[in-house]
């Protein structure tokens, strides 16, 4: 009975020794894809987006490669300062820019005075919004966590 009991120790302690590796290939392939998708999109920040690294604009970029769409996708954020012609008061623009990396197809946009309580332009893909959170909400669809 004893002879019984290890050997079925031992077929189970081989059963689990080969099951983790199987299921840790699919984290590094989700890594690899997430690094991939970084580098993709600092790439095309540079190229695309280098114009608008200016004194009164902040610029910032977020990658997140989505499983789910198995799509790489990019937000540029920018924060613009300017002096408003009409009252002559400074205003801080909050603009973002959502984009499928590989297509460089938009997805969703984001523009406010933050001055101003309703959004100039909020929409991602055919749904248009009416407020920051609302867009953040739709945006995590394709981002996951985005910065407020």
């Amino acid at each position: 009975m004893t002879r019984t009991v290890l050997k079925t120790l031992a077929m189970i302690v081989v059963a689990l020794s080969v099951a983790v590796p199987a299921k840790a290939a699919p984290d590094a392939v989700a890594y690899e894809l997430q690094e991939r998708c970084g580098k993709r999109a600092s790439e095309v920040s540079h190229r695309k987006f280098s114009d608008q690294r200016k004194a009164d604009t902040l610029l910032d970029y977020q990658s997140n490669y989505s499983a789910l769409y198995n799509k790489c996708y990019m937000m540029v954020i920018t924060i613009t300062f300017s002096s408003s012609k009409v009252d002559g008061k400074m205003h801080q623009y909050d603009t973002r820019y959502m984009i499928d990396v590989n297509t460089n197809a938009g997805v969703g946009s984001f523009v406010t005075d933050t001055a101003m309580s309703i959004p100039m332009t909020c929409k991602v893909q055919q749904t248009v919004c009416k407020s920051k959170e609302e867009w953040i909400g739709l945006a995590s669809k394709f981002m996951g966590d985005i910065p407020e």
